[in-house]
């Protein structure tokens, strides 16, 4: 796929649970996609399993109050996937540069609406074991799980917002339930990429 990277990302959230001017400080980790589809499948990365180990150090070793895995959670009829290009070949805009009969694999179609997609692979399909974590993933008891990518007509490239913009609510709601805030804060990454 390219240059592409897994993302590891710690941070720090504020609390503001006490109801009064101070906020305690929440240490995070946000554990993105480590997904059997992403280490092994139609969309591995090269050396992606080198963030497991790496991943489960920091859970073992840092008390994180709050642990957020995200996970891509498509149906099978999910607007990216390559395979189903011939299914929307009605809903793909007159002013894309791709049709359903030119479309390759990594191509970018412009669906009816101004949605440009780009076509991928079927990867990360509801309840398959692509869509697993990594079975050397350590899952802590207490955490949070974001699936996303679960809009058939919507794809997601993020825990916190959908490229229609419309989820981040949900996804900063469940951190608020949590007693978290957003705040500016130093973030630590730690990056796997491609060699």
């Amino acid at each position: 796929m390219g240059n592409a990277k897994s993302t590891l990302t710690c941070g720090t959230l504020s609390n503001n649970e006490n109801k009064c001017s101070k906020s305690k400080k929440v240490n995070a980790l946000i554990i993105v996609d480590v997904q059997n589809d992403f280490i092994t499948g139609s969309l591995a990365l090269k050396n992606g399993e080198e963030v497991v180990p790496v991943i489960n150090n920091l859970l073992k070793t840092i008390p994180f109050d709050v642990v957020v895995y995200t996970a891509d959670w498509h149906p099978k009829n999910h607007i990216s996937f390559y395979e189903n290009i011939g299914l929307r070949k009605d809903e793909i805009s007159s002013d894309s540069k791709v049709n359903a009969e030119t479309a390759k694999l990594f191509d970018q179609v412009t669906f009816k609406g101004d949605v440009d997609q780009i076509l991928w692979p079927t990867h990360c399909v509801q309840g398959t074991f692509g869509a697993q974590f990594h079975k050397d993933l350590y899952i802590v008891k207490k955490h949070i799980l974001l699936h996303k990518g679960s809009n058939p007509e919507v794809d997601s490239y993020s825990a916190f917002r959908g490229v229609d913009h419309t989820s981040i609510a949900a996804r900063v709601g469940d951190l608020k339930k949590n007693g978290c805030e957003f705040t500016q804060s130093s973030m630590v990454k730690q990056m796997v990429q491609e060699k």
